[in-house]
């Protein structure tokens, strides 16, 4: 099944990737600079461990923070969300994963993100790559991952119902 139901809303999984990392982004950036809202750059980099885990600076809570704003922000739309759900997957999460993994764990990332596997491979990697699986699956720029497109049927019609029509037009002809 594509979609879950909630109060009587669907939601696709793009969208209900939005709406959960969204938040949990939200939560975290907002923590992060609660926490440690220092924006130094290169050797002056410093950082505090979020929930006793993750280390983070003021850097890091901007980037979470924005991503997950615009995250929620599009969360909603049947439209855009397979888009956003492939640039918060890839710009928000895989991208900083590799830069970390190429800075290596106790170093600063790109002069401003300190560093540790563990913030990498949860908080970037494996939600990055989620994300990207879920915007693949929902049609990301009018690509499906179904091969081609997948045709729209009332659920009352019978799942062969449609392939007698098409197969009446091709025969048949409009």
């Amino acid at each position: 099944m594509d979609t879950a139901v909630r109060t009587g809303v669907s939601w696709r999984g793009d969208q209900l990737y939005l709406w959960v990392w969204g938040a949990i982004l939200v939560v975290l950036g907002a923590g992060s600079l609660l926490l440690h809202p220092d924006f130094a750059v290169g050797d002056a980099v410093t950082d505090e461990h979020l929930f006793g885990v993750f280390e983070v600076n003021g850097w890091h809570g901007v980037a979470g923070l924005t991503s997950g704003l615009v995250a929620l922000a599009f969360a909603r739309s049947d439209r855009w969300a397979p888009t956003v759900a492939a640039l918060v997957g890839g710009v928000g999460g895989v991208l900083p994963a590799i830069a970390m993994f190429l800075a290596g764990d106790g170093n600063v990332a790109l002069g401003l993100i300190p560093v540790d596997y563990v913030d990498a491979v949860l908080l970037h990697l494996v939600p990055g790559l989620l994300g990207l699986a879920v915007a693949m699956r929902y049609a990301v720029c009018g690509i499906s991952a179904s091969g081609g497109m997948t045709p729209k049927r009332p659920d009352w019609k019978s799942s062969t119902a449609w392939i007698s029509s098409a197969r009446v037009f091709i025969t048949k002809g409009p």
